[in-house]
């Protein structure tokens, strides 16, 4: 199992936790606060450093995580369905809800390029 070290609050005043990187949804970075915030089905986490930085070291650490747009990266695992019209991901959080990300037209392209059982009807939500 991996794991990554993360904290609870951006500033790290509550301590350094880990996490299972298995169980990170997806990666958004926070310009107003200059961290990326990592989302679980249940919480957020934060860690220092760029969106290109973790997608490469989750990947190294034989993850999928690919950057769909400029500040967000998923978790090509946890995708449950994907929006062809509005290039919009929608990503599992729990029997109620889905996580929704949005992409990149060019991000898209390669996304569903390098993936391409992500277009066939189980995986696309019909608009």
């Amino acid at each position: 199992m991996s794991y990554v070290s993360v904290s609870r609050d951006p500033e790290g005043n509550t301590g350094i936790y880990n996490l299972l990187i298995k169980d990170v949804k997806y990666l958004k970075y926070d310009k107003k606060i200059n961290r990326v915030i990592l989302h679980t089905e249940s919480e957020k986490f934060y860690v220092v450093g760029t969106i290109e930085f973790w997608t490469n070291a989750f990947n190294g650490s034989g993850f999928t995580f690919r950057i769909v747009d400029r500040s967000n990266s998923i978790n090509v695992d946890h995708i449950q369905k994907i929006d062809t019209v509005f290039k919009v991901v929608y990503l599992d959080r729990s029997k109620k809800d889905l996580f929704k990300c949005t992409m990149s037209v060019k991000q898209y392209n390669a996304l569903v390029g390098e993936f391409p059982y992500l277009t066939r009807s189980a995986f696309t939500l019909l608009t």
